[in-house]
């Protein structure tokens, strides 16, 4: 079959047979693709945008007949976000061919959050319906839950006729009943419920605490970058009124009396100290130590103004 015919594959209606819950999942996907696919697209392009789901497996969910693991529903997700958000790609990916690994944009919790309540009742009547059609599974199934978790009393005792069946590990005899194992999958979605509810709390804290300590870190190179620029600043005013120091003591044309001269071979000394002091200042480790040398320089340079409008270098 060619591309395009795979790719005007059309849905298949859901089954009569299919039970409330996928029905309710697969209308609610359904619905998602039609709002996210530009107008006129064919649902199964939707799997150019994905990472690893088949065509097949998207038709086998939008028609009721599959519960797909709760990743490959967090893949479409995420695919239909992505058309939505860039239409364009869906075009350019489909150019690629398949093989790619595709950047998607995540949904929305709000999305993940209705879809994973929709899932996990889709999952659960899945799960029921084969246990039903099986009872030595149902038996092995919830045997197995109770040694998982010790703590859960199925509320019957009794099996029917020919279902009774013995510990795969060992022991006493087991007696298990379909009611009692569907009762026994029902609590364990319930704590599969509560479990995935508490790991997303404990995603969005890790996010919330990611994002403030990368917060700091672009405070504290936006600190650094300042107190950078600010050494830099002084040393340049130090470096021009060394130069134009030099110039005045060196002017023959207009040579400076001998005290204002002592005065600018002061200064000089003085001004030849404190870039010293900058570049010893730029090792010390301390922050608070390097601002607090810089500052100390700065104010200096603002007490010798006077001495140097005397032999006439504005400062």
């Amino acid at each position: 079959m060619s591309q395009g015919n795979r790719r005007g594959r059309r849905m298949k209606a859901i089954a009569e047979d299919v039970g409330p819950h996928r029905r309710e999942l697969a209308v609610a996907l359904r619905d998602l693709i039609h709002a996210s696919l530009p107008a006129g697209t064919p649902a199964g392009t939707l799997a150019e945008l994905t990472n690893g789901t088949a065509r097949s497996t998207l038709f086998h969910v939008l028609a009721g007949r599959r519960v797909p693991s709760w990743s490959t529903m967090e893949d479409l997700l995420d695919a239909c976000a992505t058309v939505r958000q860039i239409p364009s790609l869906l075009e350019s990916v489909s150019r690629q061919g398949s093989g790619r690994r595709v950047t998607q944009i995540r949904a929305s919790s709000e999305e993940h959050e209705r879809f994973q309540r929709l899932w996990l009742n889709a999952h659960s009547e899945m799960t029921v319906e084969r246990l039903a059609d099986d009872p030595h599974l149902a038996a092995d199934h919830a045997a197995a839950l109770r040694l998982a978790s010790p703590s859960v009393a199925p509320p019957w005792r009794t099996a029917p006729p020919g279902h009774r069946r013995t510990r795969p590990w060992g022991g006493e005899p087991e007696t298990v009943s379909v009611p009692e194992a569907m009762e026994a999958v029902r609590l364990a979605h319930l704590r599969v419920k509560e479990a995935t509810t508490e790991l997303a709390r404990a995603q969005d804290g890790l996010d919330r605490a990611l994002a403030r300590q990368e917060q700091a870190a672009m405070v504290d190179e936006l600190m650094a970058f300042k107190n950078l620029r600010e050494a830099a600043e002084v040393r340049q005013r130090i470096t021009r009124l060394l130069v134009q120091l030099q110039s005045r003591l060196h002017d023959r044309t207009h040579p400076l009396p001998a005290k204002d001269r002592k005065t600018g071979l002061r200064i000089e000394e003085e001004l030849r100290e404190w870039l010293v002091r900058l570049a010893m200042a730029d090792d010390d480790q301390d922050p608070e130590a390097r601002r607090a040398t810089r500052e100390d320089v700065r104010q200096k340079l603002e007490q010798v103004r006077n001495r140097f409008s005397r032999i006439g270098i504005s400062a």
